[in-house]
């Protein structure tokens, strides 16, 4: 096997490489960087002597992100998955972008009083983004490392349709501060036939609620429920909202019930909202990543259950919402904590603009992109 450049433990890492061949082609499972860190992690404490100087090695190497590249690199080895990319590019959208960007520096600093010299009359504090996140009960299920060159196979877990909309993640951001909107999870049904033990679950969830819907999808009552529930109003402060461009979100009784709360909606321009929205540009993405941590987990623990038709009593669709909710819970409640980069996500697409224009908006494919 053609290296490259020289491992520290070739014979860990030949072992490895079979581990991934094996569990790639033979089992059908898909692997990803922290696979690969736990299985060399083994093989290092079941290969390597245990004498004095061999010890100082095994524990010296640095099993990184920079050994996972280096390792990946020597074995020809990509991170592979079925692409869609956006119809548009941003050449064809940089005018409707840059009107968006100067209409919110106009609409801080021109149109409302300005109430602070940094920012203009919303702060970041009051400033917030709401977007819905389709979920699968299999995150990410057609994505796995995977030798180039080769095709790349998975096996399906349980029932056929788990890698389609399970629910939606319905997710409000704070650009700076305490987040204080609870994420929301829609998940598909009416909500008549629930049992206590699931409801009491759902009691349980700190940061997280749960609401039926027959699709799990965001309509007006699932709207109206968030505006009462989650989003409680404050009439010591004016907040800003940014929305995308949903019916639901652009219906009149919907956007009243919001000016009664002295909330400003603010919409993208359409088909931007991958460049100019921070959850659909940066934390809705991080959000899934962590989620995607937590499943790999319990198919680890549940593969041989969860992968036959035949067994799939043990993911009926109260065990798989309580399974997304709980999942939810743990990966918003780590990413919430990390406020460096969601306040990073309203500044790098523009939604946060400083009243003196210095701010750099940075977006994929808007290299140089100025908006004065």
């Amino acid at each position: 096997m053609g290296r490259g450049r020289t491992a520290d433990f070739p014979l860990c890492e030949d072992e490895l490489y079979k581990r991934f061949i094996k569990r790639r082609f033979v089992v059908g499972k898909g692997v990803d960087d922290e696979w690969l860190k736990k299985t060399f992690r083994k093989l290092l404490n079941q290969m390597i002597p245990k004498d004095e100087k061999q010890r100082k090695r095994r524990d010296g190497c640095s099993i990184s992100n920079g050994w996972v590249w280096g390792f990946k690199n020597r074995y020809r080895i990509s991170n592979q998955c079925k692409t869609e990319k956006k119809s548009h590019s941003f050449a064809e959208r940089r005018k409707s972008i840059k009107l968006f960007h100067r209409h919110i520096w106009k609409l801080q600093n021109l149109l409302l009083p300005r109430r602070d010299p940094t920012w203009g009359h919303f702060t970041p504090f009051d400033i917030y983004h709401m977007d819905q996140i389709p979920l699968p009960f299999t995150v990410n299920p057609k994505r796995s490392l995977n030798p180039i060159g080769k095709f790349c196979w998975l096996r399906d877990v349980g029932k056929s349709g788990l890698d389609k909309r399970q629910a939606t993640i319905m997710l409000t951001t704070r650009a700076a501060g305490e987040q204080d909107v609870d994420c929301v999870l829609i998940v598909n049904g009416g909500g008549k036939r629930i049992d206590s033990d699931e409801i009491e679950y759902y009691k349980g969830l700190r940061n997280v609620k749960v609401i039926f819907q027959q699709k799990a999808w965001c309509d007006k009552r699932v709207m109206r429920w968030w505006h009462n529930r989650c989003w409680k109003q404050d009439n010591d402060r004016e907040r800003m909202l940014v929305l995308d461009n949903l019916k639901t979100h652009l219906s009149e009784p919907i956007i009243k019930s919001l000016t009664k709360s002295r909330t400003f909606p603010l919409y993208p321009p359409p088909n931007c909202t991958d460049l100019v929205a921070p959850i659909d540009h940066h934390v809705g993405a991080r959000l899934k990543q962590r989620m995607k941590k937590f499943y790999g987990e319990a198919l680890e623990q549940n593969w041989d259950t969860w992968r036959e038709a035949e067994n799939n009593d043990s993911l009926c669709a109260k065990r798989r919402r309580m399974l997304m909710a709980g999942w939810l819970e743990q990966a918003w409640n780590e990413l919430r904590e990390d406020s460096d980069f969601i306040r990073t996500s309203f500044e790098s697409t523009g939604i946060l603009i400083k009243s003196d224009m210095s701010h750099k908006i940075k977006m994929r494919g808007g290299k140089g992109y100025d908006f004065k």
